[in-house]
């Protein structure tokens, strides 16, 4: 019993071994993450805070920024009202 439990080992790491040098992770590049500026125009050409965004904040500041790019990258949904119960 104890010698065919060492061979199924064997070979689950000879397969394990045998998987992890064939399969190798891609690589990623900080150029295929940078998304750039992708701030509304209709916002980035008003004067600095001139109006509040989507999300009640004033445009052009930081927060403004932050707050699409995590609606519109990460499809967060971001709530300045309040929790709901």
């Amino acid at each position: 019993m104890k010698k065919k439990k060492k061979i199924l080992l064997g070979i689950l790491v000879m397969m394990l071994l045998s998987i992890g040098s064939v399969w190798q992770p891609k690589a990623v590049s900080a150029a295929d993450t940078i998304i750039g500026d992708d701030y509304p125009a209709k916002w980035k050409n008003l004067p600095l805070g001139a109006t509040n965004d989507n999300w009640k904040m004033a445009t052009r500041y930081c927060p403004s920024f932050v707050a699409n790019r995590l609606s519109v990258v990460n499809k967060f949904d971001i709530r300045r009202d309040g929790l709901e119960r």
